[in-house]
């Protein structure tokens, strides 16, 4: 008699705080944030049901990525489920709280997560359609200082002027890029 009876459930979990996350971790905080993760990756995935992610509350989910981040600034799980996964919503415009967590998390650590800021701008130029942010994203990450980072990274401002129609700002950048080199190579 019930089976056409299904629990409400809901997608994301209010978020804890820091505090009471440490708490709950029981002294074992790197289980407690892969198990979050875990269930970030899951949510509104259950007991048969799939939730289309134009019905996430975009904001909250923002709220648990920032959480996951400081229980693990290290992991690069949480910031490609959220450039890889939930960067493609049905609203575009959520992918806002993805570009703003994305730039949280690299400026965390700028030379080892270069690539999430790089997301950042791909999801701003080509899902949000905004070149200003794009642009500076961009020019953000074009100052990373990092030897090992592609020099197609340090040329996305330019890649983007160029794509704007912009040939002459594409090129100022790519000098300004050239004059730099030997910083470049030694970050």
């Amino acid at each position: 008699y019930t089976e056409k009876y299904t629990p409400d459930l809901g997608i994301l979990d209010n978020v804890p705080t820091l505090n009471e996350a440490k708490i709950a971790a029981l002294g074992d905080e790197q289980f407690y944030f892969r198990f979050l993760a875990l269930n970030l990756q899951n949510a509104g995935d259950s007991f048969g049901r799939f939730t289309a992610l134009k019905n996430y509350d975009y904001k909250l989910l923002q709220k648990w990525l920032y959480l996951l981040d400081e229980l693990d600034h290290k992991s690069n799980f949480v910031p490609s489920i959220a450039s890889y996964y939930y960067s493609n919503t049905q609203n575009v415009k959520d992918n806002i709280f993805i570009v703003e967590y994305l730039e949280s998390h690299y400026d965390k650590d700028p030379k080892a997560k270069w690539w999430w800021l790089a997301m950042a701008v791909n999801i701003a130029e080509f899902k949000l359609k905004d070149s200003n942010l794009a642009l500076r994203l961009a020019f953000k990450l074009s100052n990373t200082k990092n030897a090992h980072m592609p020099r197609w990274a340090q040329q996305m401002p330019a890649i983007l002027y160029a794509k704007l129609g912009e040939k002459e700002l594409a090129f100022e950048v790519l000098n300004d890029i050239a004059s730099r080199y030997d910083d470049y190579s030694q970050g």
